[in-house]
């Protein structure tokens, strides 16, 4: 995994805030964010649970290629050349962005140490996973072990927590299984969310 703290210039970072946080964003409510409707083709893990959010997707590689969902795409597209930048990573095609945000819910069933469905975003595509924190929050990020490979493991084990911190960008493997957690502490937790095709 790859770490990078202050990824964008601050005028730029402000810029991208004061859209996703304006009242003219749009946000669409997913009753489970990470997870389809269906408990099947998901690894079990005791600390996972169905958590709702809202999302928002930007761009998505259709059969003929690229399509835009969104008019913000042209805002958010530049953070990719800073991510190929400052990792060096060259990628043939964005295969998907989206923008995620979960709220905290009063659940009495969830704490610090739950997280959301352990998914990987793309089955069959060679990618690379790229998770922007926009905001500081809680709610980590949970990386596991086990990586798809064809099959579906039956469980995962936590191999590190990531804790989002504003202009932090985090890049995996496509293949790593991963999770999402509810902030507890703060109002939201957004991320912009990658995948690249490599």
């Amino acid at each position: 995994m790859i770490e990078v703290d202050n990824l964008l210039p601050p005028v730029f970072l402000n810029e991208i805030k004061s859209i996703l946080h304006g009242d003219k964003f749009p946000w669409f409510y997913y009753e489970s964010v990470g997870s389809n409707d269906e408990d099947v083709d998901i690894p079990k893990h005791p600390q996972s649970i169905r958590i709702p959010g809202f999302v928002h997707i930007l761009v998505y590689t259709g059969d003929n290629g690229p399509i835009v969902n969104s008019e913000c795409w042209e805002t958010v597209k530049p953070i990719s050349y800073f991510i190929s930048d400052r990792c060096n990573m060259d990628f043939k095609n964005i295969v998907r962005c989206k923008v995620n945000m979960t709220t905290p819910i009063p659940r009495r069933d969830f704490d610090k140490d739950n997280f959301s469905i352990p998914h990987i975003d793309h089955r069959g595509i060679n990618n690379t996973t790229a998770i922007f924190y926009v905001d500081d929050s809680d709610g980590d990020t949970v990386i596991f072990n086990e990586v798809y490979d064809g099959s579906i493991p039956e469980s995962v084990t936590v191999k590190d927590r990531v804790k989002p911190k504003s202009n932090k960008l985090i890049v995996f493997d496509g293949n790593m299984y991963h999770a999402g957690s509810l902030p507890l502490d703060y109002k939201s937790r957004i991320t912009i969310n990658f995948n690249f095709e490599v």
